[in-house]
């Protein structure tokens, strides 16, 4: 059985709208949730406190979480992004992702995954190759 899944074609934000290709052909159209438009900015990162978890906040919701661990004093290792369902099409794994880069350069680590999703971030993004663990999600 094949999986579904959905892309998002055209967005008519003055009249909330959104149309959205389905696998098989299918085009459905859809309300736009409420805070569909989030941006960049009105997301808030917030760090657990054992400090191995990052939370990706928009007013005052959790869109989706990542979680990491510093493995000695040169390497960081991503091995789960978990986001809402209803956020999925947001870039939020790619947000969290990105914060964790951050710190990495901030620490002189280098960045490993085993989560298949932030590796494919890796392996679209080579601007985080400098970070980027040698051979690690390529």
């Amino acid at each position: 059985m094949q999986k579904l899944y959905a892309q998002t074609l055209i967005c008519y934000k003055e009249i909330n709208l959104i149309v959205k290709k389905l696998s098989f052909g299918i085009v459905a159209l859809t309300a736009a949730p409420k805070d569909f438009y989030m941006t960049l900015q009105n997301i808030k990162f917030e760090m657990s406190d054992n400090g191995c978890r990052m939370y990706a906040i928009c007013e005052g919701k959790r869109l989706g979480s990542i979680f990491f661990v510093k493995m000695g004093a040169d390497k960081i290792m991503i091995s789960d992004a978990e986001i809402e369902p209803e956020y999925i099409d947001e870039n939020i794994e790619f947000y969290l992702t990105a914060q964790v880069i951050e710190i990495a350069r901030k620490q002189h680590r280098k960045v490993m995954s085993i989560c298949p999703h932030i590796s494919n971030i890796f392996k679209q993004h080579p601007e985080f190759d400098d970070v980027r663990l040698l051979n690690a999600g390529r």
